[in-house]
């Protein structure tokens, strides 16, 4: 284990030539906080990012951007599940609210906002009586 002091914050674990290069954290001074692989002195591969918000990412990551399968959690209970593209949610995903409703279905970046096409479920109880989860 190595441990490097930047301008913007910390770096603790592997190194190779000089380089952050497989498991190791970075502490940012801003109070985000990076566990996982490394290569290249770049956020590759697998790993959690905690955000100073209470906010956290969990999943893949290619040159230090969210890309492929990964899990995003808010701070309030809300949580989105699935794909990754150039830091951004996009492609199928599922997004759980902490009121029990989701949203299913294929996510896109347009003009910088998620756009999102979704799927309505439905729940039915023995009764009949239904609940709406979208």
């Amino acid at each position: 284990m190595h441990t490097i002091i930047l301008s913007n914050g910390k770096y603790v674990g592997n190194l190779s030539n000089g380089e952050r290069h497989g498991k190791g954290t970075y502490y940012w001074n801003s109070g985000d906080r990076y566990e996982g692989d490394w290569k290249n002195n770049k956020i590759e591969g697998k790993g959690i990012y905690y955000f100073p918000s209470g906010n956290r990412y969990e999943g893949d990551w290619k040159n230090d951007a969210k890309e492929g399968k990964g899990k995003y959690y808010w701070k309030n209970g809300n949580r989105y599940e699935g794909d990754w593209k150039n830091d951004k949610m996009e492609g199928k995903g599922v997004e759980y609210f902490n009121d029990g409703s989701k949203y299913e279905g294929e996510y896109k970046m347009e003009n910088g906002m998620v756009k999102v096409l979704c799927i309505m479920l439905m729940e039915i109880n023995m009764k009949g009586n239904g609940k709406m989860v979208i």
